[in-house]
């Protein structure tokens, strides 16, 4: 009893580590979790915030003794690891294009192979998940110069992602929202058109697409992403799926709809 007694001293003894993370992006650390609330300074990529509080798609976090809210897309927590750089999604992603950044994806002209990689089974996982009654919807439309227009459409008010794997690979991109289109709010029953804000969605490369509508903001502070362009990428894994299949969704509850 008196070890025991002991180890529990021991135990409660011992401080809370606040988690850190690290900036994808530069981003602006603001008073207030929203886009025109006043900035109180610039923090550039590759800097390390204390995580204070989450909320929606914002974090709040000491950076350098600022207390102040950042993006939640634009960190990372510290001491994760990169991801290889291969198959379709090794193709560069953020170069400049006429108009603005171009991410490489093809919806069709590609045959899909009869096993698909991880990363496109992950996106079948979350919408085989999905709650079927809310039928959202997703449709491409392609433009002359070959880019894509996405269509995002729920029967509820709620949070959009659009996620990309290619049909072969281990590896998926967050579409939307990114650091040029961060606000992903849509309306019950009006379109979400995009891209908007300066990026595109170009011809190159066979993907397959996956759009989630959550009634709550998802947490994208997420082990293991790393930035790509104006998105961020992830490496899927045997023993991530599971957890990967959870921050992408919400666990349960959510409208989908896969192209």
């Amino acid at each position: 009893m008196r070890i025991i007694f002991a180890l529990l001293l021991l135990w409660v003894g011992v401080p809370a580590i606040a988690q850190t993370a690290v900036l994808l992006r530069a981003d602006t650390l603001r008073a207030e979790p929203f886009n025109d609330a006043a900035p109180m300074a610039q923090v550039a990529a590759g800097d390390a915030v204390r995580l204070l509080e989450r909320k929606g798609t914002w974090s709040q976090v000491d950076a350098s003794g600022k207390k102040g809210w950042l993006r939640a897309l634009n960190l990372r927590p510290e001491g994760t690891t990169g991801l290889k750089r291969e198959g379709v999604l090794a193709l560069e992603t953020g170069r400049q294009a006429q108009g603005g950044v171009s991410v490489p994806l093809a919806i069709r002209g590609a045959p899909i192979p009869r096993i698909p990689g991880i990363a496109a089974r992950l996106l079948q996982d979350i919408y085989e998940s999905r709650d079927k009654p809310r039928g959202v919807a997703l449709a491409a439309r392609r433009a002359a110069d070959g880019t894509l227009a996405l269509d995002v459409q729920s029967p509820r008010t709620g949070y959009a992602y659009v996620f990309m794997a290619g049909n072969a690979g281990d590896t998926l991109q967050c579409l939307f929202p990114n650091s040029d289109q961060p606000d992903n709010d849509v309306v019950a029953g009006k379109l979400l058109r995009l891209p908007a804000g300066g990026w595109r969605v170009g011809p190159d490369g066979p993907g397959r697409l996956l759009a989630v509508v959550t009634d709550s903001p998802l947490d994208l502070v997420i082990e293991g992403k790393q930035a790509e362009g104006p998105l961020f990428k992830l490496l899927v894994t045997a023993e991530n799926r599971s957890a990967l299949a959870a921050a992408l969704s919400g666990g349960s509850g959510y409208g989908a709809a896969l192209q």
